[in-house]
């Protein structure tokens, strides 16, 4: 990809998830918001807003060129879900899927034929 496609499909993802509601406590209470999304440039800046506020629950990374990054991000913060979005799943390798993700049929295909 080139560094535009990137910023493209951060911006997809942010909106996507800025989109996402939940229900709201007590049950019948209509939606609220379900994340704030907020996009940096390096994983130190995401390290500094974790010591300063301690409410990050998920960094994600758009690029399997960030593999090291990750897998040591999510070594040194296990509590925070750490996810790898990539268009390059290593050929003869086992793809691993949380069974809860495969929620309808068009993603089990998805997964499965693509």
């Amino acid at each position: 990809m080139k560094p535009g496609d990137y910023r493209d499909l951060i911006e997809i993802y942010q909106r996507t998830i800025d989109e996402a509601k939940e229900p709201k406590l007590p049950p019948g209470k209509g939606e609220e918001k379900a994340a704030t999304v907020e996009v940096v440039e390096t994983v130190a800046e995401v390290e500094r807003r974790i010591r300063e506020r301690g409410d990050i629950h998920a960094v994600v990374f758009v690029s399997r060129g960030m593999k090291r990054e990750a897998e040591k991000f999510a070594t040194t913060y296990p509590s925070v879900r750490t996810i790898v979005f990539t268009g390059l799943v290593p050929e003869g390798k086992v793809i691993w899927i949380d069974k809860n993700w495969a929620t309808n049929s068009k993603v089990i295909q998805d997964i499965i034929l693509n």
